[in-house]
């Protein structure tokens, strides 16, 4: 490939990323514009925080899920079964040894029917949000 067939492959590039730029911008005017339709200002803002606090409530519930995953593995070995540590300790201690798992995994079912509950009621408002996280990622 020549030199300056490279040169238009770069060139191409950069405007298509550009134009990726404008259509993210152009979507994210055109669900505020609806939103700032359906709700108030003061409505939205509190709606916006609302969703943002499921969202951070969810991702909590994922880290302690994980975080409690982790732990068991430490302790018993990575693949160490329920069957297995029920067989070793007895399935009572084995659920014991579940508990903050199965604990966890309810918080985290929990937060996950939140934010879709949410999403239902409120899709313009998710959507939004989603626009601007991604943004700022």
């Amino acid at each position: 490939m020549s030199d300056g067939n490279k040169d238009i492959l770069k060139t191409l590039s950069a405007i298509s990323e550009s134009l990726k730029a404008l259509e993210h911008a152009a979507h994210t005017m055109a669900k505020a514009s609806v939103a700032s339709v359906v709700y108030p200002n003061d409505t939205l803002q509190k709606l916006l925080g609302e969703y943002t606090a499921l969202e951070l409530a969810d991702a909590e519930a994922l880290s302690q899920l994980t975080k409690a995953g982790d732990e068991l593995k430490s302790q018993y070995g990575e693949n160490s079964t329920f069957e297995q540590r029920a067989e070793q300790f007895g399935k009572s201690e084995a659920q014991q040894q579940n508990k903050p798992i199965t604990d966890a995994m309810e918080q985290r079912k929990a937060t996950m029917a939140a934010c879709s509950a949410f999403r239902r009621k409120h899709p313009i408002v998710a959507s939004l949000h989603d626009v601007a996280i991604r943004k700022s990622e």
